[in-house]
């Protein structure tokens, strides 16, 4: 009866560790989209979408969240664009138009975001 009480003890503790990393692999597996990235399929055009701009320049790196959209877009040619955006605040409200692309890896349990192909950007400024 003893064993039979110390194999169940090791079963139930295995079992558990089981369900444990199945769970975790589970969640933490990102799906791979196809004919993504920066020169993959068009998901969709943004026209002067209106949102935030955040930029580190020195890394040529630059994202832009969307007011209505609640996506963030991460440029793709901000080493294009970084006179320009050197111009703007961080945080600044704006008006971006671009090509919004598939990233290659993305959460299925995260908020959506995508990589933009930016065309223009302007201030957003409210007319008098």
């Amino acid at each position: 009866m003893k064993n039979l009480t110390s194999y169940l003890k090791k079963g139930i503790g295995l079992s558990l560790s089981g369900f444990i990393l199945l769970l975790v692999l589970w969640n933490s597996s990102c799906e791979k989209e196809p004919d993504c990235g920066c020169d993959g399929k068009k998901a969709f055009d943004l026209n002067d979408q209106l949102g935030t701009i955040h930029h580190d320049l020195p890394s040529d790196y630059a994202y832009f969240i969307s007011d209505g959209m609640y996506t963030e877009f991460t440029l793709c040619n901000t080493s294009e664009f970084s006179d320009t955006l050197a111009k703007f605040q961080q945080g600044e409200r704006v008006f971006i138009t671009g090509s919004a692309h598939y990233e290659c890896y993305r959460n299925p349990y995260a908020l959506p975001s995508y990589l933009l192909k930016m065309k223009s950007i302007r201030i957003y400024k409210i007319d008098d």
